[in-house]
């Protein structure tokens, strides 16, 4: 499915809602609408975040030119980028602030469409993009073996300036000397509302509190799997787990 045609075709869009809430089982379409809008802001970020990172290079986003791949049960399995331009630059910093540039505005336009079948505002809606933009670095920095550095192009992408708004809200943790870098998000991506998830540890409905205990929990099992390592995790959550392995399953 094309995704300007997602922006137009409410018909495709809510047949798609309808897969997806099938697929996990629930009568909350709301909350399956926001798991379709994250599954299609993963896609349209990470390819060009990496290879920009990694070569130097990033695709010129434009909605006509991004396709989407969907099983039966509606998750977003794939993308294809198609007859678009691509931008060569060695200043990362420049590129990735393109790359951010060019994601606002290739989902703009699709947040209208998402605005009443997910039941959020357009904050709530910009939290999370710049949650998924935060999550897809965050992966990218641990996949690279740069996780520091992702984290500091994430704080200087993401800051607050409309309409992405939102922050990166880091939060180191360090349990028996295992450290680990976890992230409160922007937008509760509210899947704690079926029946097979619980809160995502970086929930912001939870009070500090609970929300340090289970990022402590995260980092002690991590240190535990990886013999005494030292582990970086995103506490991006849930949407992530029920989107299908992107980034933050391991913070469920």
């Amino acid at each position: 499915m094309r995704l300007d045609a997602l922006a137009t075709d409410g018909a495709r869009l809510d047949t798609l809602v309808a897969s997806r809430a099938q697929g996990l089982a629930t009568a909350h379409r709301d909350v399956a609408a926001g798991l379709v809008l994250h599954d299609l802001v993963w896609r349209v970020t990470a390819p060009p975040l990496a290879t920009a990172v990694v070569s130097g290079i990033a695709p010129r986003l434009r909605a006509e030119g991004i396709t989407l791949v969907h099983d039966a049960s509606g998750a977003c399995t794939g993308v294809h980028l198609h007859g678009l331009d691509a931008e060569v630059d060695a200043d990362l910093d420049r590129l990735l602030r393109r790359v951010r540039d060019d994601v606002v505005g290739t989902i703009e336009g699709l947040l209208p469409a998402f605005r009443s079948r997910a039941r959020l505002g357009m904050p709530a809606l910009w939290g999370e993009v710049a949650d998924t933009f935060a999550a897809a670095l965050q992966w990218l920095g641990d996949l690279v073996g740069a996780p520091r550095a992702a984290r500091d192009a994430a704080d200087t992408l993401l800051d607050g300036t409309p309409p992405l708004r939102g922050g990166t809200n880091w939060v180191p943790v360090t349990v028996a000397g295992a450290s680990a870098t976890h992230r409160v998000r922007n937008t509760c991506c509210r899947a704690y509302r079926l029946e097979q998830y619980d809160y995502c540890a970086g929930c912001p409905l939870l009070d500090a509190e609970d929300r340090l205990a289970r990022f402590r929990a995260i980092t002690e099992a991590s240190a535990d799997a990886a013999a005494g390592g030292t582990a970086d995790a995103a506490a991006g959550g849930t949407a992530d787990a029920a989107a299908g392995g992107t980034a933050d399953a391991t913070s469920c």
